[in-house]
């Protein structure tokens, strides 16, 4: 399927695409069992699966993902401060 190419940046507009699309792809039956399947990742929501799918298409093995850190941050629609 073709899509658009995306620049993301903050104040674009551009930060809700990929949750938006995840919600899309990942029924709430997939996410659940996915989140259960690899719960040392602690998936919290279909944006974090649609990301976790990528990054384990690259790095298959557990060592990986003990490597990386979690996103502690806001969307500016939230307020933070980017």
């Amino acid at each position: 399927m073709w899509r658009p190419k995306i620049e993301f940046a903050a104040g674009c507009g551009s930060e809700r695409l990929i949750t938006n699309l995840a919600e899309d792809e990942i029924s709430d039956a997939e996410f659940e069992k996915e989140k259960e399947l690899h719960k040392d990742a602690k998936i919290l929501s279909k944006e974090e699966l649609y990301y976790f799918r990528i990054f384990r298409s690259f790095f298959n093995t557990d060592g990986e993902i003990e490597a990386i850190g979690r996103w502690k941050g806001g969307f500016a629609s939230e307020g933070a401060e980017l």
